[in-house]
């Protein structure tokens, strides 16, 4: 390929990313709130002694019991952005149309923060000046799944409750990695003082952050330290990691007691199901979610033939040694999936969201296989061998077709409920509004109702349900 079209091309992939992130504001834009919203902002009484709270000191000290001791921040951060976000923007836009653009704007802030943050962690630089780095986020965008395969590898939720609770907290948690990432897989040597000073809060917030970092932190410890021992023996190397292995002992810590107090989280505990029933019900949950669509069969199978191409180039026996380690990994957070409790919405144990960690280990590994087998490659080969990132980033592309209705029906009710003036209000609809069901009965709503006029989408206190159809029976 000559010089001149070679320089097209990558002025063309930037180009690629910011269309496909414009398509997956489009794709957010129209997904319908869910009914975790009002529960979370106005919010219900049980979430109070979440954030009267913050690290969850009354579970152990008091016995007290309630809804996510140790995900204060999720909170906190939910509450900030969704109850003032919104407003701010109703300076440019309407009321209803306002908190959908927030929730877009939610959903595609942390795809484009992940998106730098993978990046980051292959390349090694934040340069995006770097032809590399715009390759390598062109890579990584069509794995996020607004529709299509979602539901088997999902990254950000079509939920932006589940955003802030699930997604955002793994850019967090991602970001704390860096320095060992920067260690470890990058050869840096040194650990700032500025860095140890930031992240030692840092870790605070990670671990009360989200369901699932407190566990990742846990597993990730025990087989980065199993890594460590093995890799690199000697007390001159332990002296030389100590600032990144207090820090390491410090999140672990964390985390274990983020734990802790989660086993006070009611949600947990009132739908409880026997430990060995839950164990019993993981294969099936893995064989549901691993093989119900092509989403899993093709990135592991790209995974495993970047495997098979890596272990014939005598360079890369560093990234071969972090495949193994990230099977081991991977291996134990789902034996010990069961032990963090039972949802009835989550019947198998095992779906796309408590996977997550799992989901992007191997959505930076397949990346950093591609550059590394391209790299190590006889130049007569390459263009061979890029039929393979390509074949993959279209089925996904094309599997994530737009679905831009999904959010009519409930964009209508919120019309109708802002245009009418009365204080009890029929939606002749069958679709949920800012919730997971529909209202048999006006009661049902107050909290709803409540967060509406927080919006300003109303303003008067007001309750609404829905006029239920018969069946067709």
């Amino acid at each position: 390929m000559s010089s001149r079209y070679r320089r097209w091309l990558f002025a063309l992939i930037p180009v690629l990313v910011l269309a496909d992130t414009a398509y997956s504001f489009l794709q957010y834009y129209h997904h319908p709130l869910d009914g975790d919203v009002a529960w979370n902002l106005v919010p219900a009484s049980e979430v109070l002694s979440v954030l009267a709270d913050p690290f969850g000191v009354s579970t152990w000290l008091e016995g007290q019991i309630y809804p996510n001791p140790n995900r204060f921040f999720c909170h906190w951060s939910f509450r900030a952005y969704f109850l003032h976000f919104p407003v701010w923007l109703q300076h440019f836009t309407d009321p209803v149309s306002s908190v959908y653009l927030a929730a877009a704007m939610a959903r595609i802030g942390t795809q484009l923060l992940l998106v730098a943050l993978f990046v980051r962690v292959v390349t090694g630089h934040w340069k995006l000046s770097s032809r590399g780095w715009w390759v390598t986020a062109l890579l990584f965008i069509p794995f996020f799944q607004a529709n299509g395969y979602r539901s088997h590898i999902g990254i950000v939720d079509p939920s932006v409750t589940y955003t802030f609770f699930y997604a955002l907290p793994a850019a967090l948690l991602l970001l704390f990695l860096l320095p060992f990432i920067d260690r470890y897989g990058h050869g840096r040597q040194s650990l700032p003082a500025w860095q140890i000073a930031l992240w030692i809060p840092l870790a605070a917030v990670v671990c009360l952050s989200g369901p699932l970092n407190p566990a990742t932190i846990g597993v990730a410890c025990a087989t980065a330290g199993w890594y460590v021992l093995r890799h690199r023996p000697g007390w001159a190397d332990i002296r030389a990691d100590r600032s990144y292995l207090l820090l390491a002992l410090w999140a672990a810590a964390l985390s274990g007691y983020a734990l802790w107090i989660g086993s006070f989280n009611s949600l947990t505990i009132d739908n409880a199901i026997s430990l060995d029933e839950r164990y019993a019900r993981l294969p099936l949950g893995i064989f549901r979610q691993f093989t119900g669509k092509l989403a899993w069969p093709v990135l592991l199978a790209g995974l495993a033939i970047n495997y098979g191409f890596l272990r014939r180039s005598a360079g890369n026996k560093q990234l071969l040694r972090w495949y193994r380690y990230g099977l081991v990994f991977a291996s134990l957070y789902i034996l010990l999936l069961p032990l963090g409790g039972y949802r009835e919405y989550r019947p198998y144990i095992l779906r796309y969201d408590t996977i997550l960690p799992i989901t992007l280990l191997c959505l930076i590994g397949y990346v950093a296989g591609v550059r590394a087998v391209y790299r190590s490659m006889q130049p007569a080969r390459r263009s061979l061998y890029l039929l393979l990132p390509i074949t993959i980033a279209l089925v996904y592309t094309f599997a994530d077709e737009p679905s831009f209705e999904q959010n009519n029906c409930e964009v209508a009710a919120l019309r109708h409920l802002a245009a009418e003036t009365s204080d009890t209000i029929v939606l002749n609809t069958d679709c949920p509004v800012l919730a997971w069901q529909t209202f048999a009965v006006p009661e049902e709503s107050e909290l709803n109702a409540r967060l509406l006029r927080a919006w300003r989408i109303v303003d008067r206190d007001l309750r609404y349900y829905h006029l239920i159809y018969p069946s067709a029976e």
